[in-house]
């Protein structure tokens, strides 16, 4: 279920505002667009990454299969943990404003600076941008990959058909030209090619949400020196024996 569907919204909003914390108010709602555009984005990643192996059965050889199937089952993987990751991101901002409501209700304005644990979250768009920028950099070098595979693939083709032409006493073939809007092995590059895209526009909202997330810490800081209360901080907690 998308966060901008929780039916705790409206009434978060409106103890929002009524208490003068629309600043705080509109970050959590640019919060809770970008985690609804990037379910989406990741949906679609998936869907093109299930064409994209289906594709890979309409090779011709096991040997050529086995490589392109490797190297997308490596950038699936990679989207996998990276879409755990945001669905980490989403389970903090939905329990930070489902517990908010009933203080605010109280009128607990000490909870201003509570709606979301900042910390945890920013940490956690920490490792989703990096996530990203691993599945970004997995696509390309796939990328890279699949060029080469196509150059040697044309090269045997290309030699397959001068043993023929010579063994049938024909005169030796042409120089074959690589048609790169054409064949198995472009689309499943095109393919590749968008899911990068994707993924790097991805990357870029996650650092533009850090920034967000910041600027929540600030303002709850602000709140905190107001009632004169010390900075939060992470607390590294003893690990059980």
């Amino acid at each position: 279920v998308p966060l901008s569907d929780m039916p705790e919204l409206q009434n978060f909003f409106s103890q929002m505002e009524r208490r003068g914390l629309g600043a705080s108010a509109d970050d959590v709602e640019k919060l809770i667009t970008y985690v609804d555009d990037l379910e989406r984005n990741f949906s679609e990643l998936m869907d093109e990454v299930g064409w994209l192996r289906e594709r890979v059965q309409d090779l011709h050889g096991k040997s050529l299969q086995g490589k392109i199937e490797h190297l997308a089952s490596e950038s699936q993987q990679k989207i996998e943990v990276a879409r755990e990751q945001l669905g980490e991101v989403k389970s903090q901002i939905a329990n930070g404003i489902k517990n908010s409501v009933e203080k605010l209700k109280e009128g607990s304005i000490k909870t201003a600076d509570k709606i979301i644990n900042v910390l945890k979250v920013r940490t956690v768009l920490g490792k989703l941008s990096a996530s990203l920028k691993q599945t970004s950099e997995s696509l390309k070098n796939s990328i890279e990959k699949i060029e080469t595979i196509r150059t040697e693939y044309a090269e045997i083709k290309k030699h397959k058909q001068n043993v023929h032409n010579i063994l049938n006493g024909k005169a030796g073939a042409d120089e074959i030209s690589l048609d790169k809007d054409k064949g198995i092995l472009a689309r499943i590059r095109n393919s590749m090619e968008y899911c990068n895209k994707l993924a790097e526009c991805m990357e870029r909202q996650t650092n533009s949400m850090t920034k967000t997330v910041d600027n929540l810490s600030e303002r709850a800081q602000t709140y905190r020196d107001m009632r004169n209360e010390p900075v939060q901080t992470a607390v590294e907690r003893p690990k059980s024996r």
